[in-house]
């Protein structure tokens, strides 16, 4: 008599235990607002976590996606399913708009850069610049622009496409009985591989460089070289 309450004892005990494993779950909180739930089936300590949700999912996230990890009651309605499926353009967190100041074709010379950036670890991002190039060698300033777009092939580093403003010329053209020099401002298309440097959660700086073609038709010298150096302000993801 004694062995079978001990026996019914060891059966109470394990089926309360096992009650109270299911009464919780692991909840995974991401940067990107998104809030997993299930059971971590597997984590590599400073690298990422393997969460397996209600309906069988499994998804692994990389340690600096996640915000915090919590062991909570779960929830009698399924809602571990993330909002969007790990895929190429939203695995990570890479969604802003910048403001950025500094030199460059981007910049229009010298000036400002807006850009929006879409997608994730991978994305595409397009920009303006507006800026002024300084008169030098008897140049008088003028206002400079630019437009573009970004191919993020992997987190900060990208391709970048973009036509405007890339440098001054200037040629002789002859009036009646004199010469005269008529200064120009020189367009084309701009290739550059590079990459926008985030050192802190709002600041960084941006890098590149590339070519350049001059599309004016009177310059012989029509590649030349391109880049892109400034500090760039990051609003939100």
């Amino acid at each position: 008599m004694k062995t079978i309450k001990i026996c019914i004892f060891i059966f109470l005990a394990l089926t309360v235990s096992a009650s109270a494993q299911n009464s919780t779950q692991d909840v995974v909180y991401l940067k990107n607002g998104s809030i997993i739930r299930g059971t971590i089936i597997e984590q590599r300590p400073g690298d990422s976590y393997k969460i397996q949700t209600g309906d069988m999912s499994i998804f692994v996230y990389k340690v600096d996606e996640i915000e915090k990890i919590t062991k909570e009651a779960a929830l009698k309605t399924d809602s571990s399913k993330p909002a969007k499926q790990e895929t190429f353009y939203n695995k990570g967190r890479n969604k802003y708009i910048s403001l950025g100041g500094g030199l460059g074709n981007a910049y229009g010379v010298f000036g400002i850069r807006v850009q929006q950036r879409f997608g994730k670890e991978q994305g595409f991002a397009y920009h303006a610049g507006l800026g002024v190039y300084p008169g030098l060698d008897n140049f008088s300033t003028s206002l400079a622009t630019s437009a573009g777009v970004k191919f993020f092939y992997y987190k900060s580093g990208y391709i970048n496409l973009t036509y405007g403003t890339i440098g001054r010329g200037s040629y002789y053209r002859y009036n009646g009985f004199y010469q005269e020099v008529v200064q120009e401002t020189l367009f084309g298309p701009s290739v550059l591989l590079g990459a926008d440097w985030f050192y802190t959660k709002r600041f960084g700086m941006n890098t590149a460089a590339g070519a350049s073609f001059i599309t004016n038709d009177r310059y012989s010298d029509k590649v030349g070289l391109s880049i892109d150096l400034g500090f760039i302000y990051k609003f939100g993801e």
